[in-house]
């Protein structure tokens, strides 16, 4: 099976060594499983006109078998994807409160591709938050998938410095990472915040509001 896997370079191209988030791991890993997968960069910061056609060509080009697509940003998944001769596959790895993913994907689904999840937790959430909005459809989907996970041998524990931590991108809206050391701030716990520097408006807002605390 040839598979065409997108790979959003908003946060860095593929890097064997050094991987930037769960999504950039799942896709990591369908690499590593599979013998005949075609990388495809894709910067989100280029138009989703220009995105979506470099996607469907080139999976066109090479006959792929199937398009997996691990974003739900429009360039990835969105409605100019849906015309698509080669099958798309979209997982949803996120837990969005964004109205639109709905949406998103009913259109998937409707179109005849295929719309995975990586959970019934996940899928019963967006099924509460389908009925609270009055979404006219409902939260169809073809199936879950197992989320990413680390490899290699489990390492031996060492005294315990801290009781509890947070490892996460400094972003208030996808990862809080400081909202547990937040909720544990008037107990005797010992907390960890491990995140990225910040560089975006909203991410250095948050980092601001939060280090005093820290």
């Amino acid at each position: 099976m040839k598979i065409v896997l997108p790979y959003n370079t908003h946060l860095g191209g593929y890097d064997t060594y050094r991987v930037v988030g769960g999504i950039e791991k799942f896709c990591h890993q369908i690499n590593d499983t599979f013998d005949d997968v075609c990388l495809l960069y894709v910067d989100n910061n280029d138009s989703i006109k220009y995105n979506t056609t470099k996607i469907k060509n080139y999976a066109k080009s090479i006959n792929a078998d199937i398009i997996i697509s691990n974003w739900p940003q429009a360039s990835f998944s969105g409605a100019k994807m849906l015309d698509s001769e080669v099958p798309i596959m979209f997982i949803n790895h996120t837990h969005s409160r964004i109205g639109s993913i709905l949406s998103l994907m009913n259109n998937i689904m409707s179109k005849n591709h295929s719309c995975y999840m990586v959970s019934k937790w996940q899928h019963d959430q967006y099924k509460i938050m389908a009925k609270r909005m009055n979404h006219p459809h409902d939260v169809t989907i073809d199936g879950y998938i197992n989320s990413s996970y680390v490899r290699g041998e489990k390492p031996k524990l060492s005294n315990i410095k801290y009781d509890c931590g947070t490892i996460g991108r400094c972003d208030p809206i996808e990862k809080k990472p400081f909202i547990l050391k937040e909720w544990l701030d008037s107990t005797t716990f010992k907390t960890i915040v491990i995140t990225i520097t910040p560089n975006k408006e909203r991410e250095l807002k948050y980092y601001s509001v939060n280090l005093p605390n820290y």
